[in-house]
């Protein structure tokens, strides 16, 4: 069941992103031009998300038996390095997928799909940074979420949060 919800949230999120994006940008086109978006606006996302989401995966698993290569090649005489070299791989596959026309978040995650099943010299360590370094963007994010709060409305909408907490519990 583990797997099964890690596959599910990290292939939720690239599309969820590439939804946003291409939903701001319709908005955007409407905003600018004055006119409201035909069907035709909308007729272009599942070729767009098509192309994006191959290409994600497709680059992904490019990007990861490369990594594995070099990890497996590089001789650093600094073990620190090796965790350099993770995070080198997560910006290569994402920068590098997005210059093509992929979408980044997708190849991100295959990447780490194929380095995850795939030996390595540092594997265990590289993944135990890897871990850390979520722990702490997830901090970051909810810190930054928490900063949104103005305290003052909180006292006027509590019971909706707490109905819809009690809702999304039953």
């Amino acid at each position: 069941l583990r797997s099964l919800l890690e596959f599910e949230s990290g292939s939720n999120d690239p599309m969820a992103a590439f939804l946003t994006i291409f939903m701001i940008g319709v908005v955007l086109a409407e905003v600018q031009s004055g006119v409201p978006a035909d069907f035709s606006a909308y007729r272009m996302i599942v070729p767009s998300f098509i192309q994006k989401m191959l290409l994600g995966v497709v680059l992904g698993i490019t990007w990861g038996k490369i990594m594995v290569w070099l990890f497996n090649k590089i001789d650093f005489e600094y073990d620190g390095l090796y965790y350099v070299l993770g995070i080198a791989a997560v910006i290569l596959s994402y920068g590098g997928t997005e210059l093509m026309q992929g979408n980044g978040f997708m190849s991100v995650y295959v990447t780490g799909l194929v380095m995850g099943n795939s030996k390595f010299i540092y594997r265990n360590g590289v993944g135990r940074f890897s871990d850390g370094i979520a722990w702490l963007m997830q901090v970051v994010l909810f810190g930054m979420l928490g900063l949104l709060v103005k305290p003052n409305l909180l006292l006027k909408i509590w019971w909706q949060g707490l109905t819809i907490a009690m809702i999304l519990m039953l």
